[in-house]
């Protein structure tokens, strides 16, 4: 599985900021490190743990593990800052010395490193037993740039820090009258790890992904080295950071990103459900005719976005759908001409509606006010369905039956419909499917496991050249370095985490494979 260790790359010295946020100025210097040797900064080119004695990273209880008194020492030049819940070593960052220092003190002890942003996450990338754990959450500041010039970019951006939340960035569009690619759920982190694995958000359609949003990042690489990363400059790592893996090529601490003009957004919810007299197939022909509806809908001139969901019970056969279109810009009756002829085929098809009436959206607003969501018990796997899917009808027969046989299992189905403009992004429509868990013997759960990858297997069958959301991924996706990437992620697969559960869970130490067959 993919490791939450930072990954050595080899980056120039950070060039002159124009746009660094105060908390970005405080960092660590070499004076800083002459008494402290553990914080001191790597080599560039092998930023390794110096020591590496049992090919597993120190943990509680082995005599690796720092003494307490170096623990103290850390905090103390930390200013407190370190704190104390599991996993064992927790830095609540505010400055790049904050950062700097955990990494460089991970690093030169052999310690597992884990970056936690904010939000959540559904897989358990933020946390691991035995780790130094630096929490981004309170790197928040914000800075409206009318007219930024870079590269072959001129127009409106924004300095972002990766600590604010969708919630706080819907804030700061309305007050500058602008509009930015984030994500709808009000707690995610917007350039974090959503950004870093890609990031899909009502707007996708017709601004792109967040990866394609920034013009620059400003990073703390596995030396400990405080960097720009741009087209211009470790361009490499540019590349990397926008999609390739949230926590594996350093730890953005802020971003610059593209603006746009002010939007609008109006949505139309349609829902349907199983008839009376209990038959399923009108209901199938139904999901199959909305979701090519979806599909309709993201493309240009309309650049919507399409969340559904399909629930039931197979035990009484009763099975509902819906799903609400977001669109940005369009109004009212722009929405309600473009689902009417949709509304008359699924009559046709035996399911009659009225035609809904379109709303102002909830989903784009900041109307929580930071009130996230709550920890749960499931298991998720996903597919991007490419548009070809949708346009051979044979694929696309294929894709609609295993759904089907999915949701009869007794899954949940979650469908997004995207289309990213070619310029910033291939076009894809992501599903996930989810089920409740509950480990109570190892037998139930690799049982209950089993009967859930067999569903998830017909849908990588329907789609064998499709891809994987990463941040909604089933953490046993088979071939993942293909299915996450289209090819191998950096050096991930050296290392897994020694545990007893049934099933992968970040509770254990991290180790070599090499250190595990012997």
């Amino acid at each position: 599985m993919k490791s939450l260790l930072l990954i050595a790359i080899c980056v120039l010295a950070s060039k002159a900021l124009g746009y660094n946020f105060p908390f970005e100025a405080v960092q660590l210097a070499p004076a800083d490190t002459e008494a402290f040797p553990a914080i001191a900064f790597g080599d560039a080119d092998d930023a390794h743990p110096v020591q590496d004695l049992h090919g597993c990273r120190a943990f509680p209880g082995e005599p690796s593990w720092p003494p307490e008194e170096e623990w103290k020492k850390l905090n103390n030049s930390l200013g407190g800052a370190l704190l104390k819940p599991p996993p064992p070593g927790a830095v609540n960052a505010t400055t790049v010395k904050h950062v700097q220092m955990g990494v460089n003190f991970a690093r030169n002890r052999n310690l597992r490193l884990v970056i936690k942003n904010t939000g959540h996450d559904w897989i358990g990338r933020a946390v691991g037993a035995g780790s130094l754990l630096i929490w981004t959450h309170h790197l928040k500041d914000f800075e409206f740039l009318p007219q930024h010039k870079q590269g072959g970019f001129s127009g409106m951006a924004a300095k972002v820090s990766s600590g604010l939340e969708s919630w706080e960035m819907f804030s700061f569009m309305k007050r500058h009258n602008m509009t930015l690619v984030v994500p709808s759920d009000s707690t995610v982190g917007a350039y974090g790890g959503w950004m870093t694995g890609g990031g899909h958000s009502p707007i996708a359609s017709l601004y792109g992904l967040g990866a394609d949003q920034p013009l620059s990042l400003q990073v703390v690489t596995a030396d400990g080295r405080f960097v720009t990363a741009d087209p211009e400059t470790n361009s490499d790592l540019y590349y990397a950071l926008r999609g390739g893996g949230p926590g594996t090529y350093g730890i953005v601490t802020s971003a610059v990103v593209k603006s746009y003009p002010s939007l609008s957004f109006n949505s139309v919810t349609i829902t349907f459900a199983t008839p009376d007299n209990g038959t399923l197939e009108p209901f199938w022909r139904a999901f199959a005719a909305e979701n090519q509806l979806g599909k309709r809908v993201t493309e240009k001139p309309h650049y919507g976005t399409g969340y559904s969901y399909v629930s039931g019970s197979n035990s009484t056969g009763h099975y509902s759908y819906d799903t609400t279109y977001e669109f940005p810009g369009k109004s009212f009756v722009e929405i309600t001409a473009l689902i009417a002829p949709h509304i008359d085929e699924l009559a046709r098809l035996g399911i009659s509606i009225a035609v809904p009436k379109p709303i102002v959206s909830t989903r784009w607003a900041d109307a929580s006010r930071g009130r996230g969501d709550v920890p749960g018990n499931q298991v998720f796997a996903s597919r991007l369905f490419s548009a070809r899917d949708w346009e051979d009808p044979a694929m696309y027969a294929d894709v609609v039956a295993a759904v089907r046989y999915s949701v009869e299992a007794g899954y949940q189905f979650h469908g997004i419909h995207l289309a990213p403009t070619e310029a910033a992004a291939s076009a894809y429509y992501g599903s996930s499917g989810a089920t409740a868990v509950v480990p109570t013997t190892r037998d139930k759960s690799l049982a209950s496991y089993a009967r859930f990858n067999e569903s998830m297997t017909r849908w990588r069958a329907a789609s064998p050249d499709a891809g994987v959301y990463v941040n909604e991924a089933d953490l046993l996706e088979p071939h993942w370095q293909d299915a996450f990437w289209g090819r191998d992620n950096v050096g991930s697969e050296g290392w897994a985490v020694e545990t007893g559960d049934f099933l992968p869970s970040q509770n254990g130490r991290l180790c070599r494979v090499s250190h595990q067959n012997k």
